[in-house]
């Protein structure tokens, strides 16, 4: 078991070549790949790594692929020519771009069979580099004596195509990419960096001397478009792009990105910029088949003697032009959602209301029916009170014009078929318990103001008796029989309907039928009818 564990981890590290060197101007490195078995056999990714010893110089590592030394010289001489070779974007040398621009201790140069000419400019970008042959040359470079190591090893399945630093990650069972931890860049994870949320306000302080400070601001679908405005007691250098626009972040004096010299102002990424980035990473992320991060890169370059405060404060425009529609639509829907409820709230209170005064009513009028013969001065009988209590159903049925009057005009509720009610002599219906509460506190009707005193009505009475029992023929009055027939059994009704509701009805009953009509006996108008008559 122990056997096959150390030929798993042996297969897993594949491990080339490791070897020391020193170096001072131009070197190369050549590197036969057939001699390593395994590489013979499908595909082969390698690893250039050069791990730098030295802390005064920077060696810089680089893969040409071509074979005449007098171009290569020319490339790889001077850091000057290697920036200029890496912006050109030509692919005759290529290096570990933004290792080598930001001084990094580790480079690596990745070479992989497995790249074709269409996604070769995607692989491009993390240093990652077609193989064409099994016989190459690496060239180093150092402006002075520098000792460095050259690692050679193999990418196999379940690693990164780089090696991985500060705790960077492959998540997958494939040959992929490192996946770096918030803060750190690059293809291997090696750059630092400052992540700013936009909108959002930050304080830097930049040290002296072409002081350097990278940040990283997120992107997201929503953003249309990124101001920054910057505020510093120096003038400070800013470069700003996208992170996956050039095969390298942006460094100091370069000329691919947005370059300003600023002290206070604004810098502006626009909306077709920030989509310039999104469609950039969508296409990476399609031809490679792995989702990435999109960042917005910010350079801030101090070149001043001394420290140098900065303030930079982040605006964010959102993309209002796909969402105004419907934020309009969500607020029209919410308002008439809560328009509609509120009416419902109030019909149903109305209901209840109206409800409850009816069932009050109807409680309130059989207590008073019950009461009317016991109670004083204060509650009268129906008989004593000189405006008569009767029932709705019954007094639509006589009055059929009335109908149109379907709600008491004091409390406003709907009256029912077995309401009692109170018709005045204005020809208004109300609720008797809300008329005989009236009439405590007023003697006028409450609809028209008509007078409703005793002395009103006994005059109304007489005019009523004169047109409902006689018709007029010349200078004379004579007694129409059916209308007084008709007279008399409406008194026999309301009689009856006192009886009933009396508490002590046997005695009420024996005192009514003793009881002539105030409308027909004692009366004056009687009188002068029936002299009328026998004239």
């Amino acid at each position: 078991m122990i056997i096959v564990l150390l030929l798993l981890i042996s297969q897993t590290n594949a491990l080339y070549s490791k070897k020391l060197y020193r170096t001072r101007g131009f070197t190369a490195i050549d590197i036969d790949l057939q001699k390593y078995d395994d590489l013979n056999q499908g595909s082969t990714t390698i690893n250039i790594i050069l791990e730098n010893n030295s802390f005064s110089t920077v060696p810089f590592l680089a893969y040409c692929n071509t074979k005449n030394q007098q171009i290569i010289k020319s490339i790889v001489s001077s850091p000057e020519a290697i920036k200029k070779q890496i912006e050109s974007n030509k692919k005759l040398c290529v290096f570990d771009n933004n290792a080598l621009l930001y001084s990094q201790r580790v480079q690596q140069i990745v070479l992989s069979d497995q790249i074709n000419d269409e996604n070769e400019w995607a692989f491009n970008k993390f240093s990652i580099y077609k193989l064409n042959q099994k016989q190459i040359s690496i060239y180093v470079y150092s402006s002075d004596d520098s000792q460095y190591t050259i690692i050679i090893k193999g990418s196999q399945k379940g690693e990164c195509y780089n090696q991985c630093n500060n705790y960077g990650l492959c998540m997958s069972n494939q040959i992929l990419f490192c996946q770096c931890n918030e803060g750190y860049l690059d293809s291997t994870c090696q750059l630092q960096s400052t992540v700013v949320n936009a909108p959002s306000l930050v304080h830097l302080e930049m040290k002296e001397q072409s002081y350097k400070n990278i940040l990283t601001i997120p992107l997201k679908a929503t953003l249309a478009s990124l101001e920054i405005e910057v505020n510093t007691n120096a003038r400070i250098k800013t470069y700003l792009g996208c992170q996956h626009d050039k095969d390298f972040i942006p460094f100091y004096e370069s000329n691919s990105f947005y370059q300003t010299e600023i002290s206070t102002g604004t810098l502006k990424f626009s909306k077709d910029d920030i989509q310039y980035c999104l469609d950039n990473t969508n296409k990476i992320e399609s031809t490679l088949g792995f989702r990435m991060e999109n960042y917005v890169i910010l350079l801030l370059v101090n070149d001043q003697t001394y420290k140098t405060q900065v303030s930079l404060k982040l605006y964010i425009d959102s993309n209002q032009d796909n969402n105004s529609g419907l934020e309009i639509y969500y607020i029209l829907a919410g308002a008439l959602g809560a328009l509609i409820i509120a009416l419902l709230i109030i019909i149903c209170v109305i209901y209840f209301q109206r409800k409850t005064r009816r069932i009050n009513n109807g409680a309130q009028n059989n207590l008073n029916l019950r009461s009317f013969s016991v109670k004083g001065n204060t509650n009268r009988s129906l008989r004593q009170d000189y405006i008569p209590v009767e029932l709705y159903e019954q007094i639509i049925q006589e009055y059929p014009g009335l109908v149109e009057i379907s709600d008491c005009q004091i409390c406003l509720v709907e009256f029912q078929k077995q309401d009692l009610v109170k018709l005045t002599y204005c020809l208004h219906l109300f609720h008797s318990t809300c008329i005989d509460e009236w009439r405590k506190r007023n003697h006028t009707c409450p609809f028209c103001r008509e007078d409703l005193t005793k002395q009103k009505c006994i005059q109304q009475k007489q005019e009523e008796q004169i047109y409902q029992l006689g018709v007029i023929s010349g200078d004379a009055m004579q007694i129409d029989e059916q209308k007084l027939a008709e007279f008399q059994r409406r008194e026999q009704r309301l009689r009856h309907l006192q009886q009933t509701s009396s508490p002590d009805s046997a005695n009420a009953i024996q005192q009514k039928e003793n009881t002539p009509s105030p409308f027909l006996k004692g009366d004056v108008i009687t009188q002068q009818l029936c002299i009328q008559s026998g004239k």
